[in-house]
């Protein structure tokens, strides 16, 4: 199932809960809150779990209507290796409808099993 939002405030959040629990990554403080801050203007989508948890997200920056790059993408470590970021990448407008992106726009992917542990 799909939902659509445009809330930053919910981007910003989810981005930045990932990505403090990938400090591997994503430990230089300036640069996260960097990348907490940028999604909030950027199209975003977010995998849930059956609870609503969002367990993994990719943000991208889209270049003149119909190209674009991955600004940042992350997924729970307890989710990893899951096919969840490839999923993701999957779910981007700029691989299944090139040039038609609305900025600032959230997908919110349900995928059943996955569960927060």
């Amino acid at each position: 199932m799909y939902c659509r939002s445009k809330r930053t405030k919910q981007k910003s959040r989810f981005a930045e809960e990932i990505l403090r629990r990938l400090p591997e990554w994503f430990g230089n403080e300036k640069a996260l809150i960097e990348y907490v801050n940028g999604v909030a203007s950027l199209p975003f989508w977010a995998a849930l779990n059956s609870d609503g948890k969002c367990i993994g997200f990719i943000s991208i920056k889209v270049h003149y209507g119909n190209t674009g790059d991955i600004y940042v993408l992350g997924v729970l470590p307890e989710h990893h290796r899951k096919g969840i970021g490839k999923s993701l990448c999957c779910f981007t407008p700029l691989l299944k409808h090139p040039g038609h992106i609305a900025a600032g726009e959230v997908i919110l992917l349900f995928k059943s099993g996955f569960t927060a542990k």
